[in-house]
C-alpha cells in the first residue's frame, strides 16, 4: 500500500486507514513529509465555525489523551496528528484524523483550494506578525 508514493513501515490495517483518509476525503488530509503525521487544513464559513470545531476536537484529545499540533486563522484550521514517542503515523494519529474528518463535514467544512498553496497563505499572518 503506498501514502503519496511512499510505503510507510505500517500494519496492513493502519496502511489501510491512512489510504483511504488520504484518497476519499478530497485532499483534505495527507502524509506529513517526514511521514511521521498525519496533516490537514479544514476551512469553514465563519470563524465561528472553525472554533467550533477547534472545541469539538480539544474535547475529544483531552478525553482520548492525544492532543494535535494545529494553528488556526479566521476560518481556517490547520491541523496535524503525530505521536511523538513513535517513528511512524500510529493508531490514535488515524483515529483522530477521522474523527477530525467527521466533524469537519458535519460542521459544513469547505471544500479547499491545494494543501500547500492554502497553508502558505494560513501561516503567513503567524510569520510576518
Amino acid at each position: 500500500m503506498f501514502v503519496e508514493g511512499v510505503k510507510l513501515a505500517l500494519s496492513e490495517d493502519l496502511q489501510r486507514q491512512i489510504d483511504r483518509l488520504v484518497t476519499t476525503t478530497a485532499g483534505r488530509w495527507r502524509v506529513s513529509e517526514n511521514r511521521k503525521a498525519l496533516e490537514a487544513l479544514i476551512c469553514f464559513k465563519t470563524f465561528k465555525k472553525a472554533w467550533e470545531f477547534m472545541n469539538l476536537v480539544a474535547d475529544k484529545a483531552s478525553k482520548e489523551k492525544h492532543h494535535p499540533e494545529w494553528c488556526n486563522v479566521y476560518n481556517k484550521v490547520f491541523i496535524r496528528w503525530t505521536t511523538h514517542s513513535s517513528s511512524a503515523i500510529s493508531g490514535k494519529d488515524v483515529q483522530m484524523a477521522i474523527f477530525c474528518d467527521e466533524q469537519a463535514n458535519a460542521l459544513g467544512a469547505l471544500q479547499e483550494t491545494p494543501f500547500e498553496s492554502s497553508l502558505g497563505s494560513l501561516l503567513r499572518p503567524i510569520t510576518e506578525a
